[in-house]
Order: structure tokens, then sequence, then C-alpha cells
């Protein structure tokens, strides 16, 4: 897919790939109509297949885009006409600071002692520091609580780095229903898969038994690891924000 994020549904539309295309879409026009007045030169940290930073070069921002996956490079350099920085944002070194930092789910790859300082380094004084991502919360529990930073210690660390709130926003609500989609995929291909091989383990009772047994320990996991895709776990444990950060000048 073009677009690599949760997106934002309206609530009662249906959910459909056709759809999905739209509520990503919408979840750009929503993050790039965020951008502080005055704001020309942007940095897209993890900017993916190139898509927001395309939307932003059309809106008439100095779009520059940083990731350190080879793929998307590769595509960006191909699709636009834009500087394009090849590491992790941790390891970047800014030749110019910038207007605006945006962080379209990548902020929760950043390291969180890092994170802070680095957007300092990169950040024009009075320049806004823009993340659209999902966060832990602070009662969240095992598998799920292992993916995205707590968001009462992110929070804490942007206070005591000196970031102002500008705003924040809950759209978990609205981005979690894109999990609805992916968990009914992989019911529908779990079912398909117990019909396809419903005539061997009738035939073969004991290889079933076999294969059962040596594969136990990976379908365990990958049971455990449907809980990331769990969209009431995932509105129990996370939340989805979007945050507007100002340093001050």
């Amino acid at each position: 897919m073009e677009h690599l994020h949760y997106g934002l549904w309206e609530p009662d539309e249906a959910l459909t790939l056709e759809n999905l295309k739209i509520a990503q879409q919408r979840y750009e026009a929503f993050f790039v109509g965020r951008l502080p007045a005055g704001a020309t030169s942007v940095l897209d940290v993890g900017c993916g297949t190139s898509a927001l930073c395309r939307r932003l070069r059309d809106a008439g921002y100095a779009a520059e885009g940083l990731s350190p996956d080879r793929t998307q490079g590769e595509r960006f350099r191909a699709e636009l006409n834009l500087p394009f920085h090849a590491c992790r944002f941790e390891h970047f070194e800014p030749g110019h600071r910038y207007d605006a930092i945006l962080m379209s789910e990548s902020c929760q790859y950043v390291p969180l002692d890092r994170i802070t300082d680095q957007v300092k380094r990169c950040l024009k004084p009075g320049g806004h520091w823009l993340i659209c991502d999902y966060f832990v919360q602070d009662h969240a529990k095992g598998r799920i609580a292992k993916s995205g930073h707590r968001v009462s210690e992110f929070k804490s660390r942007a206070r005591a780095a000196g970031f102002e709130t500008v705003e924040e926003v809950d759209v978990t609500e609205a981005a979690s229903r894109t999990l609805e989609i992916a968990n009914d995929a992989i019911e529908r291909m779990i079912l398909g898969g117990e019909i396809l091989t419903e005539k061997f383990r009738l035939t073969r009772p004991r290889l079933t038994w076999l294969i059962a047994r040596l594969t136990r320990k990976k379908w365990k996991k990958l049971q455990e690891e449907r809980v990331l895709i769990d969209p009431e776990a995932f509105r129990n444990n996370k939340r989805y924000l979007f945050i507007k950060y100002r340093l001050p000048a």
C-alpha cells in the first residue's frame, strides 16, 4: 500500500480496503493541516513510502525525508526530488535546523533516552515537533506493552526537556478501526486453513499430531502476537495520540 500508517476512520465508515485508503489520506490531511503557520522547512522522520513528503511538497513545504530502511530510501529517491537521509534519527547529523519535525508512527522506534535531545538538536528555537503515534498506558502489561513508549514517561521527558504542549488530540477510536480489518483477515485465514486441512487431519491423524507437536512453540508465539492486532486490547492498553510540541525560542 502507498501509506503505512493506521489512518483515521469516521465512526460509521464501512471497513473496506478502499475506505482504508481514504482513512489514511484523511490522517495525512489531519497531520499536515496542523503544521504551524509560517513553517517552511520540515523533516519527516520515518518517511515510509514518501507519501507524506509528497503531500508536504505539494503544499509548498521544503520537505526532507529520513529513514534507515533501504527499500524506502530507493523508492523515495525514485519518486521525489527531495533530500533524503538514510539513517536512524538518533544518529542523524543535521546540516541545518528545521521549522518542524514530523513523526508519523516513528516516535516509538527512537530510544526514549535520546529522543528529546536529538529533536532539540534538529529543531529551530520556536520550532514545532508534531507526533502522531500510539503510546502504552501505564497499566498495560505483557506483549502489548512492549510496543510503544509509556505515555506518562514520554510526556514527563518532553516537559523536562523544555517542550511546551501546544495541542493534544486522542484519536485512538478513529485509528484503531484499522486493526478490525487486520483481525478479521487473520480470522478468515485461520478458518480457511482449517477447512483446507480438514481432510488431511482425518486421513493422517498421526502425522497431523506430529506436525502439531513440532510446531507448537511457533503456534503459541503466533497466538501471543495476535494480541498486537486485537482492536479491543489496543483500545484498553494504548492511546493513539496527536501531540504538537513547541521548543521555546
